[in-house]
């Protein structure tokens, strides 16, 4: 796919509108690395934002840098403005030297969010569950864009916390079945135990003297 590229920071137009063939895999980053090399910059892309359009000029829809190229620009237009941020004295956040793309992507990452803990001190297992998971994701240099930590994103952890804890009791017996599902990526976060069936049988005592009670008295009438 071809598409037209421009990048602008401030008043400065460092790069006029200019055609480039973007593959399947690209993203919007690694198309701003090839557009950057047609000019005599290197930017910090950690503040970039990058915009589409049907025609470079209006309706312009803004896009995370990680997203497919081809992907999104058949959605919303084959015109990519990339607008770099300038340093609060106004001078330009080019660098002099070169940096590899996984600094860059590095430098991005270190923007992202995370939604808040449910609680410092909880007791609960699966409020700790949901806890470590946020830890876990800071660690490794996940998180979310702004905005949406506290919305979509505490829903992905919800859900996330949801299974684990779910399967948690049950780990011995999938394993044995060979049913490896869990990606080995999320495996730390089950070293831990949260939930554990064996801290709830008071409740289930509890209720059995409490049915069993209830029985004597309807006897009784």
């Amino acid at each position: 796919m071809y598409v037209n590229v421009s990048i602008v920071q401030g008043c400065d137009e460092l790069l006029k509108w200019t055609m480039f063939e973007a593959g399947s895999q690209h993203t919007f980053t690694k198309l701003l690395e090839l557009a950057l090399a047609k000019t005599s910059c290197i930017a910090d892309i950690s503040e970039c934002k990058c915009y589409l359009s049907q025609d470079g000029k209006i309706n312009k829809v803004q896009v995370p840098l990680e997203f497919n190229v081809p992907q999104c620009c058949e959605l919303n237009g084959k015109w990519v403005l990339y607008i770099l941020s300038i340093s609060d004295d106004g001078a330009s956040s080019s660098i002099s030297t070169p940096r590899s793309a996984v600094q860059l992507l590095m430098a991005s990452s270190r923007k992202l969010h995370l939604p808040k803990e449910m609680g410092s001190n909880a007791v609960r297992g699966d409020i700790r569950l949901y806890n470590d998971i946020i830890h876990f994701m800071s660690n490794n240099s996940l998180g979310f864009h702004a905005g949406v930590e506290q919305t979509s994103g505490k829903q992905i952890v919800s859900a996330l916390q949801k299974v684990l804890f779910y399967i948690e009791p049950h780990l011995t017996t999938l394993n044995g079945r060979k049913a490896n599902f869990i990606p080995t990526y999320f495996q730390p976060l089950l070293n831990t135990v949260y939930n554990n069936p064996i801290a709830h049988n008071h409740l289930m005592q509890n209720w059995v003297y409490v049915i069993g009670e209830r029985a004597k008295r309807a006897r009784q009438y």
